[in-house]
């Protein structure tokens, strides 16, 4: 028991340092590898983003709060495969994006560790999400800065997503094509002229210098 205890709080601290999702999962499996013996854990998946984890495939939601793990089934009865989907702590709510650590291992050893590996998940849930509103802050953060230069720019710019989407437009170009604002979902080939639109995607996917001249 303070082993677990002690490899829990060590998790805990390398999971509020954790920067990205390569380091919660990190963390989690050297917490794994403290509270239970190698040779007792057959396979780990600590799946970030698993959509067949729905709340509808969830055992036990009609008898009323959703379980914090379940069990499934090993042909070998001495072996089973526990799932702890990754709520988020202390909400007892699913993460937007779904996941869920699932461990492969001897059903004694899952069985004495199965409250510690729930709270292990929920605090891998809790990582993740603050992870990505991190994330969302810096990229909002620099989406208001362009916004500022894009306003304050008498060049014609624009920025795209990695889709060619775009997120922003100065006003320049679109005084330029005569439009109040652009589509929502405007792409870098709606304002290609259909003539230069294979030129324009040939560059995207070479490796030249970067530099495409066409008409819009």
């Amino acid at each position: 028991a303070l082993t677990r205890e002690r490899g829990l709080r060590q998790a805990s601290a390398a999971l509020v340092a954790a920067a990205d999702t390569a380091a919660v999962d990190e963390a989690v499996r050297a917490a794994i590898a403290q509270l239970m013996p190698p040779d007792a854990v057959r396979s780990i998946d600590f799946a970030i983003d698993d959509r067949r984890l729905a709340l509808e495939a969830v055992p036990g939601l009609e008898a009323g709060a959703p379980p914090r793990s379940w069990w499934i089934e090993d042909a070998d009865h001495d072996y089973a495969t526990l799932v702890c989907p990754l709520w988020l702590e202390p909400l007892a709510v699913a993460r937007p994006s779904g996941g869920a650590l699932i461990l492969v291992g001897r059903r004694d050893t899952l069985t004495a560790t199965r409250d510690t590996l729930e709270v292990l998940a929920g605090q891998a849930a809790l990582a993740l999400d603050r992870i990505s509103l991190v994330e969302a802050v810096g990229r909002r953060d620099s989406d208001l800065y362009l916004r500022a230069v894009i306003r304050n720019s008498a060049d014609i710019m624009v920025v795209i997503d990695e889709d060619q989407r775009i997120r922003y437009a100065s006003p320049s170009l679109r005084e330029l094509l005569g439009a109040d604002d652009l589509p929502p979902l405007a792409t870098l080939d709606d304002l290609v002229h259909p003539d230069d639109r294979d030129q324009l995607r040939q560059a995207f996917r070479s490796s030249g210098d970067g530099v495409v001249f066409c008409s819009l």
